[in-house]
């Protein structure tokens, strides 16, 4: 259930399954319903913002509040406190130490959380990244650079073939973007959650915008070399090298036995007959996969989209405080 906190523009707040963000105070047990004066809390157990109005166990008329924390006293005991009377009752630099206390532990829970919802994903984007694309990303770039290399100069990048623009992928050290992304997604299922250090699991999230980017544009590539390396589209690309009135390299697609599919080429005559020519080179590119549409990674672990959108309003909140304190 989502509550707009009164105060801050745009904020939404959640039940976020962390235990430090709740919208029914009331139904924890063994709520203290009155605190004596001058009791002072140890530390925040969570905050809220009820569905309906709660009592302050610190004001004497027991103002109601619907915006507050369940805050722990010295002897073990709990109560409800409105947000507006912690300053009042604690004391504004109390009070302060005690929300900063309970912000710190309520972000390590979130960040916590999120790489834990992250790797419930990881294996539905392994299998659909899977071993066999990684493969066919290395034989298609080796492929893809072959051509790229004899042709670079010439206007067939600009031809009307399909997948043609992946020969720009061919240029020299391409990195090999999918087998990259997927090698930082496994080294995240590798991670406890539960006991790494916070800066290992912020490594995690701020990784995480840069890795699906990588993703993405590497599926990309793949989908237009696996367009290219099409027998009917790649004809054509074997039509042009023939057409060349300049010798340079023919290339020429065959399948094997298996129905694997080759890419041959046929190097071009020697510039001076002294030389002795290349040999004919085959080179393998194996069957074609299915390239899946890549929704993000965000798409795949739930609640990971909603920590980067809260993380984002904390870092925003933070820095207005910043700026507060220097005027």
């Amino acid at each position: 259930m989502r509550h707009v906190r009164k105060g801050y523009a745009g904020a939404l707040r959640v039940d976020d399954g962390t235990g430090l963000v709740i919208s029914r105070p009331d139904l924890q047990p063994d709520l203290t319903p009155v605190v004596e004066r001058g009791v002072v809390p140890v530390s925040y157990l969570n905050s809220y913002v009820a569905e309906a109005e709660q009592p302050c166990a610190f004001c004497a008329k027991r103002t109601p509040h619907k915006r507050g924390y369940t805050v722990s006293l010295a002897d073990g005991r709990i109560a409800l406190c409105g947000h507006c009377c912690a300053d009042r009752f604690f004391g504004r630099e109390k009070a302060a130490a005690l929300s900063s206390d309970y912000l710190q532990r309520h972000r390590l829970a979130m960040l916590r959380q999120a790489v834990a919802n992250l790797q419930a994903g990881i294996a539905v984007v392994l299998n659909i990244v899977g071993e066999d694309i990684v493969r066919f990303e290395h034989r298609a770039l080796q492929a893809l650079h072959l051509v790229h290399r004899s042709t670079r100069n010439l206007s067939l990048r600009r031809s009307p073939i399909a997948g043609i623009d992946v020969l720009l992928a061919g240029e020299a050290g391409t990195p090999a973007r999918v087998s990259q992304a997927r090698e930082r997604i496994l080294s995240w299922a590798r991670i406890d959650p539960t006991s790494a250090p916070p800066k290992q699991l912020l490594a995690v999230m701020r990784e995480l915008a840069n890795v699906d980017g990588q993703m993405r544009t590497g599926l990309r590539i793949l989908s237009d070399a696996a367009t290219l390396f099409r027998p009917e589209n790649f004809k054509h690309v074997t039509d042009f090298c023939r057409q060349q009135r300049r010798p340079i390299d023919l290339f020429s697609l065959s399948r094997d036995p298996d129905g694997q599919l080759m890419l041959h080429r046929q190097p071009r005559a020697a510039a001076w007959p002294s030389r002795t020519p290349e040999p004919p080179s085959v080179h393998r590119i194996g069957s074609l996969p299915r390239i899946p549409d890549w929704l993000g990674l965000t798409s795949y672990g739930t609640g990971v989209s909603e920590f980067l959108q809260e993380a984002d309003w904390m870092n925003t909140g933070t820095r207005k405080a910043k700026a507060r304190r220097r005027k």
